[in-house]
């Protein structure tokens, strides 16, 4: 380093104005270092690349990058006169130690490392679509031919189908007549096929002015609503039963005596009562002559069927038939009397069989009244 003080000094160059023909250096170098003049212009992007080799060179001295360029330049024209640098001396102006700051061109910005990322992994080709099949594969529906023109008329199938209302209406009107057929006729018939009969009757009688309801009374549907008509006729019995008990009880004032007198009492009252039928006797209109089916206690019942609890007047035709509840009444009567033979009231099974029987006496028994008494009965339930 001591030989720096044989090379002769020289002033610094002034800087170039714009007017200045090499004023292309004004930004790439920095004048304020001596430079060894020589070589064509060098442009921006030399000069960058110059500056980057410059920091990859030799590990002992690292040279200014202009001065790489011109010596690169003097390769190829040998300069005039050797320098300190080609003798391999290193001068405060040309060159830096390794480890000393890198040299700083103004204006310039310094070079960037620019390290190569890893290129991105291809992103998978897509999945095929499946292709639609040849069109020689298609299923094509070919049109149907057109039906031959026949000659022959089918007839119509007459369709069983109608209106549910009309079927409602048909339902309520069979059982009302049902009902009407029941108490103009009997309540305990001796033939439980009769029932059957007469639930047929009804239907047909509602059916018959239309082939579609005909042909429904004979489906499997017309025949179960022929069994529920059937029905009715229990329904009838057990609600007449129902009230037959307490008619009986307060009719023959047996809720009294049953309360002031002894059990003996109440037994020898009832037991007379049933001797000969005598709870079904009394007198009509005044008369001193007692008929059967006259008692108060059984005409007060009937008319309470009639008009009060059940409203089966309606039930009763224009010819007001009412043996049929003097006959089922009288056998109901018989029975509630029976539970309170003892002189206190014991429950016994309303038996269809023994009642059928009894109801048969009481069915010949209203058949010895004269036409005039059976009048005169229905004019005192009525009035």
């Amino acid at each position: 380093m001591d030989q720096d003080h044989d090379l002769p000094h020289q002033p610094p160059p002034s800087r170039p104005t714009s007017q200045d023909p090499f004023d292309w250096m004004h930004n790439a170098f920095d004048f304020d270092n001596p430079v060894i003049e020589g070589g064509p212009p060098i442009s921006q992007s030399t000069v960058d690349l110059q500056a980057y080799y410059s920091h990859l060179s030799s590990p002992h001295v690292r040279h200014a990058p202009y001065i790489t360029s011109q010596r690169r330049h003097r390769r190829d024209r040998p300069l005039s006169h050797p320098t300190a640098v080609e003798q391999g001396e290193e001068g405060p102006s040309q060159g830096v130690a390794f480890n000393g700051p890198s040299p700083v061109l103004r204006g310039v910005p310094p070079p960037t490392l620019v390290t190569a990322s890893p290129a991105p992994s291809p992103a998978p080709p897509p999945a095929p679509s499946p292709l639609p099949p040849p069109a020689q594969f298609l299923a094509i529906s070919a049109p149907s031919p057109a039906p031959a023109a026949s000659t022959q008329t089918v007839p119509a199938v007459p369709s069983i189908f109608f209106g549910l209302s009309d079927l409602d209406e048909v339902k309520a009107e069979s059982l009302f007549q049902m009902k009407c057929g029941l108490l103009n006729s009997s309540f305990l018939p001796k033939d439980s096929s009769d029932v059957a009969r007469m639930a047929k009757v009804c239907i047909t009688a509602q059916v018959s002015h239309s082939p579609e309801l005909t042909a429904w009374s004979n489906t499997k549907d017309g025949k179960l609503e022929a069994t529920k008509l059937c029905t009715a006729l229990t329904t009838l019995r057990k609600n007449i039963k129902f009230l037959a008990r307490s008619a009986a009880l307060w009719g023959y004032n047996l809720h009294q005596l049953m309360h002031t007198e002894s059990k003996l009492m109440v037994k020898n009252f009832v037991k007379r009562l049933i001797k000969d039928n005598s709870y079904l006797r009394g007198t009509v209109n005044g008369e001193n002559v007692d008929i059967p089916f006259a008692n108060v206690a059984l005409l007060y019942f009937i008319r309470q069927l009639l008009f009060h609890d059940r409203q089966y007047k309606q039930f009763i035709g224009e010819k007001q038939n009412l043996q049929p509840l003097f006959t089922y009444t009288s056998v109901l009567f018989k029975w509630a009397l029976t539970e309170m033979s003892t002189g206190v009231f014991q429950d016994i099974d309303f038996k269809l069989n023994e009642a059928t029987t009894e109801h048969t006496a009481m069915e010949n028994l209203f058949k010895t009244l004269t036409h005039e008494q059976i009048v005169a009965l229905t004019a005192s339930v009525y009035n």
